[in-house]
């Protein structure tokens, strides 16, 4: 295997940094004892890069995105989020495994529902639903309800709803992995088309290594629980990329070695 594409992110954070993981630990509590789901991780991510972060089932992926949206609290360590002397948090969007509608709302609505928590003006929101909708290719279904839509169209709609409010952070929790396969692969190239058309920072948490590789600049390979960075991959593939690099030698190399790095007992 080269050494580009074993290569490892130094543990000094770069200038550019924009998230800052620092010895992070979280541990819960339960009656009969302390689970520890993951332990002292380090991790410096880049402003507008895509990370995957890949790892056996119950490592700790989903709770490391938790702690960054602020639904978890960190046990030990600490999460420093660079934003240049501007707000003290940034502006994030959560895209869950479930695409979470509410059902008495129409797609539409569903999409406007940040833009009303953050009072955003309504036409701006109603431009920005729609532009969003004709981007995923649902211009005409603003006022269908989520029962008249597939599994595929309602995880668009999802992803137009956390986007709405033009986050700087994209947190991504297994959104396709509940999809079969053609829909799961139509939306992947989607989300590379709307990430080159609206660079972001984004965190996708995915169980599949030809996924990640697909889609990220950077994969976050975590140890079975306590979860712990084994080693993050810098994927050297040119973008735009699409289902035919699945092909490549790089690819393949790629695969191999995250699948060899998972197995891999820390």
């Amino acid at each position: 295997m080269s050494s580009k594409i074993a290569q490892i992110w130094p543990e000094v954070a770069p200038v550019e940094s924009f998230i800052d993981f620092v010895n992070v630990g979280k541990t819960f509590r339960t009656r009969t004892g302390d689970i520890p789901a993951i332990c002292d991780i380090s991790l410096s991510i880049p402003k507008n890069q895509f990370v995957a972060i890949v790892g056996p089932s119950g490592c700790g992926k989903s709770t490391l995105l938790k702690m960054l949206a602020g639904l978890l609290t960190v046990t030990s360590g600490r999460i420093d989020l660079h934003t240049g002397g501007r707000d003290p948090l940034p502006n994030v969007g959560m895209v869950f495994q479930r695409p979470a509608l509410l059902p008495w709302r129409d797609v539409l609505s569903n999409i406007l529902l940040p833009t009303q928590i953050a009072k955003l003006e309504r036409p701006v929101a109603v431009k920005r639903a729609m532009a969003l909708l004709k981007l995923v290719g649902l211009a005409e279904f603003a006022r269908k309800y989520p029962n008249e839509l597939s599994g595929g169209m309602q995880m668009r709609v999802a992803l137009c709803r956390a986007l709405i409010c033009e986050p700087t952070l994209l947190l991504m929790d297994e959104p396709f992995g509940a999809l079969d396969a053609m829909t799961r692969e139509e939306l992947s190239i989607e989300l590379l088309k709307i990430w080159q058309h609206q660079p972001k920072t984004v965190l996708f948490v995915t169980h599949s290594i030809s996924e990640a590789i697909l889609l990220a600049d950077r994969v976050v390979v975590m140890s079975a629980r306590p979860g712990r960075v084994i080693q993050t991959v810098d994927i050297d593939i040119s973008r735009p990329r699409d289902f035919s690099d699945v092909h490549s030698a790089a690819f393949k190399d790629y695969s191999s070695l995250i699948r060899e790095l998972i197995g891999t007992r820390h």
